[in-house]
């Protein structure tokens, strides 16, 4: 009974250490994606503001 109580245990702190794990590296993802995603905006912004100035020096005559 004493070694089904221990493996019990065991597999629950097992479960809880996975449970707080997993949270921390959904996390982690989460924040990981949301600045990628920030990264890729910004890049697309710039890239569109370039684009934009050389289209009007062009226009000017360079």
């Amino acid at each position: 009974m004493l070694f089904l109580a221990v493996i019990g245990l065991f597999i629950l702190g097992i479960g809880a250490f996975l449970s707080v794990f997993l949270n921390v590296m959904v996390r982690v993802m989460a924040v990981f994606m949301f600045l990628m995603a920030a990264l890729l905006v910004g890049l697309a912004k710039l890239y569109y503001q370039l684009r934009d100035f050389v289209i009007k020096t062009k226009k000017m005559g360079w």
